[in-house]
């Protein structure tokens, strides 16, 4: 569970280069997990306290403060946080038809896609400027995407390899069951197909998934689903119900019960949550006591 202050912007003024997305700021619990998630847009995000694992392909990084790690769109990733000493960290998604390019600059378009900067706070404050200009007006619309371009310029001028952190290298196989699973998970997919397709013995294939990813596929697949349906509530104004049909849920009421499930809230409530900070917000100096009234959510 976490609680989280979470906003975005529609893009209403059609920007191409560059464009912001969504933001946000956690706290998050012992243990919390995010994910498996495939995302639209690129994604980062930079940890302020804690430490905690991330996973792509057949990399699992442990990272902590001042650390921070990539998301492709596309690509399945997934995150966790340490029992003992659980992550604060903040995010931003951008887009556009140079942010590869932009990030390439930076070196994180390799296979690492985890990195450190010297001072995490920079990347807050932006963070929170981001905050206090979501009234919607084309000047705010503006002042959000200008946000974005000093966020990735941060980036590229502060990023720097790994020095201290922890990789793991998976099992060889389960990549290739992540991959599949990013590409098909809104598909009804059972796990006879995914071991038939993959032509893996299907005992063997759900005994290295669950020692490398700690879940069964069956709950990695659902939670893949619902992260993708998170998204898609707090960031775009679908109904609820197209987005459950659109993330593979072939009955509203199961897709109702599952979002509960993870998130702890149905997504009506989760929607209405994420875009109501914009409104209580008066002043950085009140950022950290909004964040720690959230409500939890999983």
């Amino acid at each position: 569970m976490e609680q989280t202050i979470h906003f975005y912007s529609e893009n209403k003024l059609d920007m191409k280069e560059l464009y912001f997305s969504f933001g946000g700021v956690s706290i998050t619990q012992p243990s919390h997990r995010f994910g498996p998630a495939i995302r639209s847009d690129y994604l980062i995000h930079i940890i302020l306290e804690g430490e905690g694992s991330f996973i792509v392909g057949d990399r699992k990084t442990y990272l902590s403060a001042n650390q921070g790690f990539l998301i492709r769109p596309g690509i399945s990733s997934y995150y966790e946080a340490s029992e003992s000493n659980p992550w604060k960290y903040l995010w931003l998604a951008f887009n556009g038809e140079r942010a590869e390019e932009f990030l390439d600059k930076a070196g994180l378009m390799d296979e690492r896609q985890s990195f450190e900067v010297s001072n995490a706070t920079m990347f807050l404050n932006l963070i929170i400027d981001c905050l206090g200009n979501q009234s919607r007006r084309m000047s705010d619309e503006l002042m959000v995407n200008g946000l974005a371009y000093q966020f990735v310029s941060l980036i590229t001028k502060e990023v720097i390899p790994l020095s201290h952190s922890k990789i793991e290298k998976m099992h060889p196989r389960v990549p290739e069951v992540l991959n599949f699973l990013s590409k098909n998970f809104k598909e009804p997919i059972s796990i006879q197909e995914v071991a038939e397709r993959l032509l893996i013995d299907r005992s063997y294939l759900s005994r290295i998934f669950k020692d490398s990813m700690g879940i069964s596929i069956k709950e990695f697949l659902n939670r893949l689903r619902i992260s993708y349906a998170g998204d898609l509530v707090s960031t775009t104004d679908k109904s609820i119900e197209e987005i459950g049909y659109e993330c593979g849920f072939k009955s509203h009421d199961v897709f109702i019960r599952s979002f509960k499930k993870i998130y702890g809230i149905p997504p009506t409530t989760s929607r209405k949550i994420n875009r109501m900070a914009r409104d209580q917000f008066e002043g950085k100096e009140d950022f950290d006591k909004l964040l720690s009234e959230r409500p939890f959510t999983e």
